[in-house]
């Protein structure tokens, strides 16, 4: 099986199925392989998550771009869909910016691809359909991610310079967000002693 071409989704009530999950798709135009639901063996009942196996990695990325935060035909549920192994260890992902709005996942997929062999997949940001001008590149290879962070940083592309740089996990965010709170509250307070001494 082609780990490339999974997908991980979520969210999953109790009386969907395979057959409905798959329906789910077909009535979007979307063909998976196969799905595979997956069982909590103990409670002896299924998780509210199940694995969307495609052909190719290209059909997965169009799912996701297509389908992500779409309300499920005939229901309340939107589809919470992921790469099965994006956060798998060994996998590692670059923020790209300054992206042209008419770039598509595929086309950035392959100018990253045909760089770096163990480029696994590339998503692009959007916003009611519209690129928000920013994406990201997964790779597999660790060297091939640390030379692409050297070598594209700058990189002209439809006579943009991209922007290339690690992608900050979320919980490094929310400490950087809250460092600049406190720097925020110190530099307040000798504001405050500041004017108490004059």
């Amino acid at each position: 099986m082609n780990t490339e071409s999974i997908l991980w989704m979520g969210d999953i009530e109790p009386w969907m199925n395979e057959e409905i999950i798959m329906k789910s798709f077909l009535d979007n135009n979307i063909k998976p392989k196969s799905i595979k639901m997956i069982k909590d063996k103990r409670l002896n009942l299924l998780r509210n998550y199940c694995f969307i196996n495609f052909d190719n990695m290209i059909e997965a990325n169009q799912a996701i771009i297509q389908l992500n935060d779409k309300k499920i035909p005939n229901t309340n549920i939107n589809f919470k869909l992921n790469w099965a192994n994006q956060n798998s260890e060994g996998c590692r992902n670059l923020y790209v910016g300054n992206l042209p709005p008419e770039v598509d996942y595929i086309e950035l997929y392959s100018l990253f691809k045909s760089k770096y062999p163990s480029v696994h997949h590339a998503s692009i940001i959007t916003e009611r359909g519209v690129s928000k001008g920013f994406g990201f590149v997964y790779f597999i290879d660790k060297d091939d991610y640390d030379k692409c962070l050297k070598e594209m940083d700058g990189f002209i592309f439809h006579n943009n310079a991209l922007r290339v740089k690690e992608r900050k996990k979320k919980n490094e965010e929310k400490n950087e967000d809250k460092n600049m709170e406190e720097k925020i509250m110190t530099e307040s307070e000798e504001k405050k002693s500041l004017s108490f001494v004059e």
